[in-house]
């Protein structure tokens, strides 16, 4: 009797291949013991998809782990949503292994290449995202979750350039607007906002905007402690080059009140 995990779990069609076979073989125990764990599989990867759509991750990887890959270790569909948990749970190491063995045995996997070119995004591996969107679009120019996210991260790249190439100009006030709405494109895109508000923070700090500057400046350090330096070497040069042209100012203010004072005094 062939075992339900090579014919990709189609739970439905083994169970009747099963129970035929039992019809014409009844009391074999081997039979009715894999029929049984097939039940069991497919009862709990339903389970599965009623923990994801309410949100408990945990709890999904635990019926895929405990109970249905270990009846079923070839169940496809078990793999890709052990995959989104993986995703949602925003561990992405694990999410580029598990569909790396997806794509071992089916390249063309769209949910798989979806999912891995997912996962380097949110790594800010902006190259390899794209080329899993690209081969994945190829395949089926109209998949609609591959388009989203490939130009999703297409404009997202193009408004970054577009926030760096406005400061290095000069053009500040259209740089931070344009950082701020990068921003607004993927708030979750963490590994890469942090740079995005590193770039607005220097922007505002230059534009002499204190106060936002510094809720920029906080929000970076909220996604990543460690840059408490790096703000420092991003912020202090412009924050001395703000105080030597204050400084310049009131010398200018000092310099034209004593003039003024002494053409009076001459009066």
């Amino acid at each position: 009797m062939q075992h339900a995990s090579s014919s990709g779990m189609r739970y439905k069609e083994a169970e009747i291949d099963y129970n035929k076979y039992l019809e014409l073989n009844p009391g074999t125990a081997t039979v009715e013991k894999e029929l049984s764990q097939l039940l069991q599989a497919q009862s709990s990867l339903q389970s599965a998809y009623g923990q994801f759509d309410s949100g408990d991750f945990s709890k999904v990887l635990e019926y895929i782990n405990k109970i249905v890959l270990v009846f079923s270790p070839g169940c496809l569909k078990a793999k890709l949503l052990k995959a989104k948990a993986l995703l949602a749970q925003k561990d992405y190491s694990s999410v580029i292994s598990e569909t790396g063995f997806i794509l071992k045995e089916d390249e063309d996997n769209l949910d798989a290449l979806l999912l891995r070119g997912q996962a380097y995004y949110y790594l800010a591996d902006h190259d390899v995202a794209s080329r899993h969107y690209q081969k994945g679009l190829r395949l089926d120019p109209e998949h609609s979750d591959l388009k989203k996210a490939y130009f999703g991260l297409k404009n997202l790249l193009k408004k970054s350039k577009s926030a760096e190439d406005n400061a290095a100009k000069g053009k500040l006030r259209l740089s931070a607007e344009d950082y701020k709405k990068a921003l607004a494109m993927d708030p979750d895109h963490t590994a890469y906002n942090v740079h995005l508000y590193l770039g607005l923070c220097k922007t505002l700090v230059i534009l002499g905007r204190g106060k936002e500057a510094i809720s920029s400046c906080t929000e970076a350090l909220n996604i990543d402690s460690d840059l408490v330096d790096a703000l420092i070497q991003v912020t202090l040069p412009v924050w001395n080059h703000i105080e030597h042209q204050c400084e310049c100012r009131r010398e200018v203010k000092l310099n034209f009140s004593q003039k003024i004072g002494k053409e009076r005094f001459r009066i």
